[in-house]
């Protein structure tokens, strides 16, 4: 038996993770068989999503907003002055009145802020 950590891009799909966590699965099975065939080989495989190379501003903020519990979409990033500003619609739940609309808003505001240093606000 054996538990394994390998990371996975955080804007993975489940579908995506899944697969992944299968591939890795069956690589560990295989390498433990070539070692010892006779061995019943148990595996846990779990990831840990980390901000791939690849990822972009846009995606940041999306996982930003998911974190806290928000969507967002319709974001749109552009430089200014040598700095990025974001524009982007965010969907709250539907019985939340302005005020606390507001609150989510600016919580996210701060997270991206803090989380993406080229963010400006």
């Amino acid at each position: 038996m054996g538990d394994l950590r390998s990371s996975a891009p955080r804007t993975n799909t489940f579908e995506q993770s899944h697969e992944l966590s299968e591939r890795i699965e069956r690589a560990a099975i295989l390498a433990a068989c070539s070692i010892s065939p006779q061995s019943e080989v148990d595996v846990l495989v779990h990831l840990e999503p980390t901000a791939s190379p690849s990822e972009t501003v846009v995606d940041q903020i999306h996982y930003l907003a998911e974190l806290q519990g928000v969507h967002a979409h319709d974001i749109h990033v552009r430089e200014v002055s040598g700095q990025l500003e974001a524009d982007l619609d965010l969907e709250v739940q539907s019985d939340m009145d302005l005020q606390e609309a507001h609150v989510e808003a600016t919580r996210l505001e701060e997270s991206i802020l803090q989380r993406i240093p080229c963010c400006v606000a």
